[in-house]
C-alpha cells in the first residue's frame, strides 16, 4: 500500500547538482575482472570522487574507489576498483548470500524509467557473495521474488580488489520497454564492515535508497522490445512422491509486454517445451519433478523457437507440498465446517494420495472407512445424519473436527460471502474518514455510506507486526514455518478481545508478497483464526494471489494501474487494464468455491514519489472493476478513500460505480453464473431476470458476439436497446468500455452514464478555472514546515500535486504531533514571482493567522480585510503585492490547509 515518506524539499526532489556520466560502447568484454580490453582501457571513469553519506559527519572516506560503466545493444557493465591499503574482508564464498554486507561490497543501483519510485539493486562482496532486489514505492517494497541472471568476477588485488560486472538488459525484467528512457538514474557505492564506511558516487544523505539525489547515466540503450516479457509466477501441485522428489503441475504466468506473439521454448526443471504466447498474460501447465519439499529455487530460461536465442531468464521460488496424504471436503464445502443452513447429512470429498497406496482409512467418528484409491485419488460419501454435534475425522495423523455451526457472522458459499444467511456483494474502502481526511470532507461525508452504498465497514487487523512489532515479520515469518507460541498467543488475544465486535472480516496480511512472507507461514496463521474463530471471514490483499490462496477465505488482488503522464502529455499505465483482469482470472481459474474474489483497485496518485504520476481516470476504474466481476469477483476495497476524492472524475465516477453494484446485486451475487467464451464476457441470471456484463480491457476497439435467447435486451444506465438476431448479439466496444445489458429496466431512478460524463465534466472545469496563480504549478514551489512525529502523513511531493490543484476540501497537508513551538508553513517561488491582490487559504484552525510575505530581506505582514468561515479564510489586499516566499503562522498547533490560492 502507498506508504509516506520523510518530507523533502523542491530541490532534493529534483536532485539539483546531480552528476552526469556518458556511457561508453562495450565490444568483446569477457568478465573476468581484468579490465584489459580495448573498450575499458579507452573507457573515462566516471567523474567525481565517492564521498560519505551526509549522516555520517564527514565528507571523505578513507578507501578510494572508482568505476566505468560501458553498454552495447543487450547488456550494461561496470569496472569497480576498490582501493584498499589494509586487509579487505573477503571471506564469503561466490554464489547468492543473504547477507552479503558481513564482508566488502559494491552495490550498484539502476532506475531505467528515470524517475526514482522503481529501482534495482546489485551487490557482490569482495569474495563473490551476491544479492539483488527490485524495489517498488521509493524502496518500501519489494513485489517481485527478484532473481534475474547476471554475471560477475570479483578479483582481490595489491592494495584492494576488483569488481567486473555484466547486467543483461533483460535482466531488468520488472520495468516495461516502454517506460525506459535514455537517461537513468543512478549510483554505485561501497560498504566496508570493518571501518564501518558507506560511500557512494551520488551525493546522498541518510540512505543509498535515495534515488531522487541519484547521479545519471547518459546515452544509454533502449530495452529490446524481444526481451519485454518475464516470467511473472509459478506454483506447483503434487500429483506423486518418489525416490527422485515430487511430481507434478508446474503452473507458470508468463506475461509478454512489447515482446511479439509467436513461438517460444521454455527451458525448466530439465526439460523444454513448446509454447504458443500471446500478448499479455499466458498461464502454461507442465509436467515436471521437483527434488524436495518446501522451496525449490527454480530457473527458467524462454527462449526464441526461431532463432534460439535467449530473451528472459531468472529464478522463482516454487514451493512443493510434501504431506502424503490431503483431505478436501466438498460436503461442507468451505473451512470443513457446516454453516446455517447448509446440508449436514453427508460428509463428502477426496483424500489426494501422494505415496503409493490401493486403500487408505478414513476414520470418522471412531468409525474407520476403508477407501480405495484410483488416480491418486480417493473419495468418500458418508452418512453422518446420525451422529449428533460437531464431527472428528482422522487421516492417518491428521486430525479434523468438523463442526455444525449454528450462527455465523458470514461465510462462503460457492464462491460467494453469505451475511446472516444471504449473499452480499462487498462494497468496502481501504481507509476511511479516520486517515488522512479534512475535517471539511469528513463533516460532508462522515460515513463513506453517506456518499454512496456501502457495506463492509472495514475489519479487524490481525497482521502480526502490528500485535507484536515489525521485525517478527524479518524474525520468522519469512520462512516455511509454523508461528511461534507467542504469535499465536498475540492472535489469539485479539481474537478473543474482538468477540463482540460486528465487523466480518479478520485481515491477517497487506501485500505479503513485498515483504516475502511464507504462505506456510500465514497458512499456519489463516487455520489457527478459523479454529478458534470459524464465525468470520480471513482476507489478504496481495499483488500474489495464487501464492496466497491456501492462506485466506478472500483473496483481493491489487493491480494498481500506476497511471503517469510524461513531458509530452502522453498517458501511459505501468500495469494495463488486461493485467488486472490477468491476476483475477488467475484466480477464477483456481475454482475454488470456498473462496471469494474481490478487488482492491487503484483509487489514489503516487504523486509523493513520482512527478509524472496522474489519478487513474472513471474509465480505466470502471473497467478494472468490472473486469474482476466477469472474473466472478464479489466485492471491492479500492485504495484510498481520501484521495478518491481529490478529483471530480475519480471522486463522482466511484459514486456511480458503487451505486451500480448496488442496484445489480441480486444478480452479481447469483449462482447462476458463467462466462461465455473467450471474451470478457459474463451472463448472471437470477428471479427471472438476465444480465450480461461485457468488458473491453483492450486500449483499442474490441467486437463481442455472444448467445443471447432473450428478444430484447436494454443499456443499463443507458441509453439504448438491443435485439438479438437468431439467438446472438453483436456489440463493437470502446477502448476500456463496460457495456451491463439486463433483460427488464432495472434502472429506474439512476443517473445515465452521460449525465455523469456531463457532470465529471462540469466540476473539472470548475477546479481547473478558480483563477489560482499558482494552479498545477505545485512542482515550482518549495514548500517547508515543521517536521511530525513520527512521520509527514502527506510528504512534501504530495503537498505540491494537491495544495494547488482547485480541490478545496480535501487534506493537502495534516500535521501532527509538531515537534517545534509554533506550527507554520511556507512556501518558496523557485522559478516565478507571483504578482496577486488576494489569496484565500482553504484549511481548519485559520482562525488568527498570520499571513507574512518576503520583503527586502525580512518578513512583512501586509494589510489585508479579512473575511473568514470554518475552512475558509479570504485575504484582500486591496493592491497588488510581489513576493518570493510566502509563510503561514498558526495560534493552535494543530490544523489543515487543503488549497492555497493567490488571485490577481
Amino acid at each position: 500500500m502507498k506508504t509516506h515518506l520523510i518530507c523533502l524539499s523542491l530541490l532534493t526532489a529534483l536532485s539539483v547538482g546531480a552528476a552526469e556520466y556518458k556511457v561508453g560502447s562495450a565490444e568483446n568484454l569477457r568478465i573476468d575482472g581484468q579490465f584489459d580490453e580495448p573498450s575499458w582501457q579507452a573507457a573515462a571513469p566516471a567523474a567525481g570522487e565517492f564521498r560519505l553519506l551526509k549522516s555520517a559527519g564527514k565528507t571523505d572516506p578513507i578507501l578510494k574507489t572508482s568505476f566505468k560503466a560501458l553498454a552495447d545493444e543487450e547488456n550494461l557493465y561496470f569496472a569497480v576498483t576498490c582501493d584498499d591499503p589494509g586487509e579487505t574482508r573477503a571471506d564469503l564464498k561466490k554464489g547468492p548470500h543473504s547477507n552479503p554486507w558481513t564482508n566488502d561490497v559494491v552495490e550498484i543501483f539502476l532506475v531505467p524509467t528515470g524517475i526514482g519510485d522503481e529501482f534495482y539493486q546489485f551487490v557482490v562482496s569482495a569474495g563473490g557473495a551476491s544479492w539483488q532486489q527490485f524495489y517498488a514505492e521509493r524502496g518500501n517494497i519489494t513485489p517481485d521474488a527478484y532473481s534475474p541472471a547476471w554475471e560477475y568476477s570479483a578479483r582481490l588485488v595489491p592494495g584492494g580488489w576488483c569488481l567486473e560486472v555484466k547486467i543483461p538488459l533483460a535482466s531488468l525484467y520488472m520495468t516495461p520497454a516502454s517506460a525506459w528512457k535514455s537517461t537513468w538514474l543512478a549510483n554505485v557505492a561501497r560498504y566496508s564492515p570493518g571501518r564501518h564506511e558507506n560511500s557512494t558516487w551520488s551525493a546522498l544523505n541518510y540512505s543509498n535508497h535515495e534515488t531522487d539525489l541519484f547521479n545519471k547515466f547518459t546515452g544509454m540503450p533502449g530495452k529490446p522490445n524481444a526481451c519485454d516479457l518475464r516470467v511473472d509466477s509459478a506454483t506447483f501441485k503434487t500429483s506423486s512422491r518418489n525416490a527422485e522428489g515430487f511430481s507434478g503441475t508446474l503452473e507458470t504466468v508468463i506475461i509478454l509486454g512489447a515482446a511479439p506473439a509467436g513461438e517460444y521454448l521454455l527451458e525448466t526443471c530439465g526439460q523444454t517445451f513448446k509454447l504458443n504466447l500471446k500478448s499479455g498474460s499466458n498461464t502454461i501447465s507442465s509436467q515436471v519433478q521437483l527434488p524436495q519439499a518446501g522451496r525449490n529455487q527454480v530457473n527458467f530460461i524462454l527462449r526464441q523457437a526461431a532463432s534460439g536465442k535467449t530473451v528472459h531468464e531468472r529464478g522463482f521460488p516454487v514451493l512443493v507440498d510434501a504431506s502424503p496424504l490431503k483431505l478436501v471436503f466438498t460436503s461442507p464445502q468451505y473451512a470443513g465446517n457446516f454453516y446455517p443452513g447448509e446440508a449436514d447429512k453427508r460428509l463428502q470429498g477426496f483424500v489426494e494420495v501422494n505415496i503409493p497406496a490401493e486403500e487408505i482409512t478414513l476414520e470418522v467418528a471412531g468409525t474407520p472407512h476403508h477407501l480405495k484409491v484410483a488416480g491418486r485419488k480417493a473419495e468418500f460419501d458418508i452418512d453422518i445424519s446420525q451422529i449428533p454435534g460437531d464431527i472428528p475425522v482422522k487421516l492417518g495423523e491428521l486430525a479434523r473436527t468438523v463442526r455444525r455451526i449454528n450462527k455465523a457472522r458470514a461465510w462462503v458459499r460457492n464462491g460467494r460471502v453469505i451475511v446472516n444467511g444471504k449473499p452480499e456483494f462487498l462494497l468496502g474502502w481501504y481507509g476511511g474518514p479516520g486517515w488522512v481526511c479534512s475535517k471539511a470532507f469528513n463533516e460532508k461525508y462522515p460515513t463513506q455510506a453517506a456518499k454512496h452504498p456501502f457495506n463492509l465497514d472495514g475489519w479487524i487487523g490481525l497482521e502480526i507486526a502490528r500485535l507484536i512489532g515489525k521485525g517478527i515479520e524479518t524474525e520468522e515469518a519469512v520462512f516455511d514455518r509454523e508461528p511461534s507460541q507467542k504469535v499465536f498467543d498475540a492472535l489469539l488475544a485479539a481474537i478473543e478481545k474482538n468477540r463482540d465486535n460486528p465487523r466480518i472480516v479478520y485481515y491477517i496480511s497487506d501485500e505479503p508478497e513485498c515483504r516475502g512472507l511464507s504462505p506456510v507461514y500465514l497458512r499456519h496463521i489463516y487455520e489457527f483464526c478459523k479454529k478458534h474463530d470459524p464465525t468470520r471471514l480471513v482476507m489478504i490483499i496481495s499483488r500474489a494471489p495464487v501464492r496466497y490462496i491456501e492462506c485466506a477465505d478472500i483473496i483481493n488482488p491489487h493491480p494498481y494501474t500506476s497511471p503517469t503522464v510524461n513531458e509530452k502529455g502522453e498517458r501511459a499505465l505501468n500495469v494495463s487494464i488486461a493485467r488486472v483482469r490477468d491476476m483475477c482470472a488467475d484466480v477464477e481459474r483456481l475454482q475454488r468455491p470456498d473462496k471469494v474474489l474481490m478487488l482492491t483497485p487503484q483509487t489514489f496518485c503516487y504523486s509523493f514519489n513520482n512527478f509524472y504520476a496522474a489519478y487513474p481516470t472513471f474509465d480505466e476504474t470502471n473497467a478494472s472493476i468490472w473486469a474482476s466481476v466477469c472474473c466472478g469477483g464479489q466485492g471491492l476495497t479500492p485504495y484510498i478513500w481520501y484521495d478518491h476524492a481529490a478529483r471530480p472524475e475519480l471522486s463522482l465516477g466511484c459514486d456511480f460505480i458503487y451505486v451500480s453494484l448496488d442496484r445489480l446485486a441480486p444478480l452479481l451475487t447469483a449462482e447462476d453464473s458463467e462466462r461465455l467464451g473467450d471474451q470478457d464476457i459474463r451472463v448472471f441470471k437470477a428471479d427471472g431476470k438476465t444480465l450480461y456484463l461485457l468488458v473491453n480491457v483492450l486500449t483499442e476497439p474490441q467486437k463481442f458476439e455472444f448467445p443471447a435467447a432473450e428478444k430484447l435486451l436494454y443499456r443499463f444506465r443507458d441509453s439504448g436497446e438491443h435485439r438479438p438476431e437468431n439467438g446472438r448479439l453483436a456489440l463493437e466496444l470502446a477502448p476500456y468500455e463496460v457495456v451491463l445489458l439486463t433483460s427488464e429496466k432495472m434502472d429506474a431512478g439512476l443517473e445515465s452514464i452521460s449525465a455523469l460524463r456531463e457532470r465529471i465534466a462540469q466540476a473539472e472545469a470548475a477546479r481547473r478555472q478558480r483563477g489560482n496563480l499558482l494552479f498545477g504549478r505545485g512542482r515550482e514551489i518549495e514548500l517547508s514546515a515543521p517536521p511530525a512525529r513520527p512521520y509527514d502523513l502527506q510528504n512534501a511531493m504530495e503537498q505540491q500535486d494537491k495544495m494547488f490543484d482547485g480541490v478545496i476540501d480535501v487534506s493537502a497537508w495534516m500535521p501532527r504531533n509538531i515537534a517545534a513551538d509554533s506550527l507554520w508553513y511556507e512556501m518558496a517561488f523557485t522559478t516565478f514571482v507571483p504578482k496577486f491582490s488576494k489569496a484565500k487559504i482553504h484549511g481548519w484552525n485559520l482562525q488568527g493567522l498570520t499571513f507574512k510575505i518576503w520583503k527586502f530581506g525580512k518578513w512583512i505582514v501586509p494589510e489585508a480585510k479579512r473575511s473568514e468561515d470554518k475552512y475558509l479564510l479570504e485575504l484582500d489586499f486591496g493592491k497588488q503585492l510581489t513576493t518570493v516566499k510566502i509563510r503561514l503562522e498558526f495560534v493552535p498547533k494543530e490544523a489543515e490547509l487543503y488549497e492555497f490560492e493567490l488571485l490577481p
